[in-house]
């Protein structure tokens, strides 16, 4: 009995720790490997061409995005197998032909039935009112209200109304003098709250929390960027000066393509060409970084629990 269950704890161990071993893998896999990118974009005369692929762990899993012929898709691949769409069945068209009539025989007599018409419907109805029980006339002059009683209706709905009038103008002045209450109210509300927001962000504690998370996003986005870059691009515009604005302006985002694509400015006419390709890379451990230094940020957390429980 206690080899059994001595058996029987030690496969419930092998196979939590299997299962273990495997989040282990998976989990580092996905902060180890990274997220791979490539893009590509070219454009001849009026047609443009562009695709984009995101893979991971060596293409187990790959997502294409594609734009050709100004059709745009695209595809999903799993172990390289394609992920294709269910297409719909197009609905069954039901047979509107006539079926064959068959010929009748030359030899066979036509036998007429005749059907007997429907029979009359002979019952009564009984007549509009024939149920209701007659009035006599001075029962009806009785239920009809006299004219001392129109008259008292009508009287006292035109006092209803003069009062509903009275109190109306009587409150008019109130309600005139309150609007410009309201108004200053919400303005010295508004302005309180802009006070309040001006003090929270002058704070040492929020201007350090701004500030770091100003690098970690930086960070990130040095990390983001392309690894490796190249193409040529040839442009031009109509007006020579507009181009060379925009040629100053490439010139000064040489941090972003560091001149590994080739700028060709062309002033004497008016043209779009050329092809430009990236590639990069995402490691999820260093999103898990960032993420935990902000996370675990006392200043961040300040302005964090400021903000969420309206002490600002």
């Amino acid at each position: 009995m206690l080899h059994i269950l001595w058996l029987l704890i030690k496969c419930i161990l092998i196979f939590v720790g299997i299962l273990l071993l495997v989040a282990l893998l998976v989990l580092s896999a996905c902060l180890f490997v990274p997220v791979r990118y490539r893009g590509r974009v070219k454009k001849a005369a009026e047609e443009i061409q562009a695709q984009g692929t995101i893979t991971w762990l060596f293409h187990l899993l790959s997502l294409r995005v594609y734009y050709e012929g100004k059709t745009p898709g695209f595809q999903i691949r799993i172990l390289g197998i394609p992920l294709k769409k269910r297409k719909k069945k197009p609905p069954k068209t039901e047979d509107k032909r006539e079926p064959p009539k068959k010929k009748p025989r030359k030899n066979r007599e036509k036998v007429s039935k005749e059907i007997p018409p429907p029979a009359a419907d002979t019952t009564l109805v009984p007549a509009k009112g024939e149920g209701e029980p007659v009035r006599t006339q001075s029962e009806q002059a009785l239920s009809e209200p006299s004219f001392f009683e129109r008259l008292g209706r009508a009287l006292g709905a035109v006092f209803r109304w003069i009062r509903q009038g009275v109190r109306f103008i009587w409150h008019l002045p109130a309600r005139l003098l309150a609007v410009p209450r309201k108004i200053v109210f919400t303005i010295q509300k508004f302005c309180g709250k802009i006070k309040n927001w001006k003090h929270f962000l002058q704070e040492e504690k929020t201007r350090q929390a701004i500030s770091l998370l100003w690098r970690e996003c930086r960070r990130f986005l040095r990390h983001l960027l392309p690894r490796r870059m190249g193409g040529s691009v040839l442009f031009g515009m109509e007006n020579p000066a507009v181009t060379g604005e925009i040629l100053a302006v490439l010139g000064a985002a040489y941090p972003v393509h560091k001149n590994k694509i080739r700028f060709c400015p062309a002033f004497d006419r008016q043209v779009l060409e050329g092809e430009v390709w990236c590639r990069g890379r995402v490691f999820g451990i260093v999103l898990l970084v960032i993420l935990c230094r902000l996370y675990f940020n006392k200043n961040i957390q300040y302005c964090y629990r400021t903000i969420n429980h309206k002490e600002v």
